[in-house]
């Protein structure tokens, strides 16, 4: 009997895992979609940025996720989206006169650290020219953001955006690319 009714906790567990990795391919779907929907027209479509974050970190919540590079890579280039959402918006504000506070200081380092787990989990030759080019995007904002926290005299703050910098030099090196700093 014990036997049975393991056999049977099991086979429910398999289920029940299989399941939720599914719903996680599903939610990465859903924020490449939604993505993809916010690229077309970024001014009237700021719900579907904030769609595309909702379903890239479900996506990737789940543990059999943890090395698909499809997930990480669909999160990283979600992430860049905010980065170039917030630039776009304080470039607006400096055309107004006005003063911008960058909101979402952490997206380029969620961004590079999915390209990172997605560097990672690249199997082909394009997945890792994929990686490497959203790392490159991401070095931008990374430099971009921490700008006004080292004006601000705010050096804890831009720490993470920094050390991001050099994170993604050393990736880019490792893998054969140019120094960021040449």
């Amino acid at each position: 009997m014990k036997k049975f009714v393991f056999g049977v906790f099991t086979l429910l567990l398999a289920i029940a895992t299989l399941n939720a990795q599914e719903e996680a391919e599903k939610a990465v779907k859903k924020a490449g979609k939604a993505l993809s929907s916010y690229n077309l027209d970024p001014t009237n479509n700021q719900e579907k940025l904030k769609e595309a974050v909702e379903m890239a970190d479900l996506g990737v919540s789940s543990p059999g996720m943890a090395n698909n590079f499809s997930a990480w890579q669909t999160r990283g280039e979600v992430y860049n989206g905010v980065a170039s959402n917030e630039m776009s918006a304080q470039t607006l504000s400096e055309l107004k006169g006005e003063q911008y506070q960058l909101k979402n200081l952490d997206a380029p380092v969620k961004a590079l650290e999915s390209f990172e787990k997605a560097l990672k989990a690249a199997e082909k030759k394009y997945e890792t020219k994929d990686a490497l080019k959203g790392i490159k995007e991401t070095v931008n904002y990374l430099n971009v953001f921490s700008n006004p926290l080292l004006e601000a005299g705010d050096y804890a703050g831009a720490f993470p955006l920094l050390n991001g910098v050099l994170t993604a030099r050393k990736l880019l090196m490792d893998n054969g690319e140019k120094d960021i700093f040449a």
